[in-house]
């Protein structure tokens, strides 16, 4: 469904001269209030560029509770699967939080009150020139395109989503608990298709077998054991080969 509501649809982005200006702004306000108006005046006179198609969402995002699969999906829909070297340009992100979805910002991740706002917004609302995996995973919009991007299953390739006949189902299964997010998008392995959907499937059957204990430790073996081997590679056998992992992480006395 196509929204027709100018309050939920993206037609432009921040240029990069605009986002110094932001970063200025900043860095030079003493209030979130100050802050919020110069991002207005920046927002409507300063050079931006033509985002085609525009993101249009079907609904406002919803910010009540903690984190919501509805507002992923939301998000999701309106950004589109794009490639994710474009997903990773600060200047969309940046724009979607301070302007489109601002509402729903201002409800999820205050500022007023917040004593340390600047440092909010600049973990929230802002991203760097260069995002890290975290930044993206963490900047109040952008984690909700990219924790779906990471899990979505359109092809039902994947048990969870196969057996429920759900896309999300791993993207449901992941939102709502940081332990997940971190071990699972912010390590260096995370951008490894291969080696994220198998250590997915190991977290899950953990849990199953009430050993979902072993979350961070399996993420930590699983990290050192990346320092010097590449599981990318082993293809359908990386699973396997991370349930070995697993198993030693379980049964560790450590």
């Amino acid at each position: 469904m196509i929204n027709t509501d100018d309050k939920l649809t993206c037609r432009s982005i921040y240029s990069t001269a605009s986002m110094d200006l932001i970063r200025d702004a900043l860095h030079a306000c003493a209030s979130p209030k100050d802050f919020f108006d110069r991002v207005e005046e920046i927002s409507a006179s300063a050079e931006m560029i033509p985002y085609r198609p525009a993101i249009s969402f079907a609904e406002a995002l919803t910010a009540a509770g903690n984190e919501r699969i509805e507002n992923a999906i939301l998000v999701y829909d309106a950004v589109g699967s794009i490639d994710r070297v474009n997903a990773s340009d600060p200047r969309l992100w940046t724009y979607l939080a301070l302007n489109t979805c601002r509402e729903f910002m201002e409800a999820r991740w205050p500022l007023t009150g917040c004593r340390a706002w600047k440092k909010r917004v600049e973990s929230r609302w802002l991203m760097p020139e260069r995002p890290s995996r975290s930044n993206l995973t963490r900047h109040g919009i952008a984690r909700l395109w990219w924790l779906t991007e990471l899990t979505y299953d359109g092809q039902f390739k994947h048990s969870l989503s196969r057996n429920s006949q759900d896309p999300y189902a791993y993207t449901k299964w992941l939102i709502g608990n940081q332990d997940r997010v971190v071990s699972i998008t912010e390590r260096n392995f995370g951008g490894n298709d291969v080696v994220r959907w198998a250590l997915m499937e190991t977290m899950i059957e953990d849990e199953r077998t009430n050993k979902g204990k072993a979350i961070k430790s399996v993420s930590q073996d699983l990290c050192l054991e990346l320092s010097f081997r590449d599981l990318g590679v082993l293809g359908a056998e990386a699973e396997a080969e991370i349930n070995r992992i697993r198993m030693l992480s379980v049964n560790s006395p450590v």
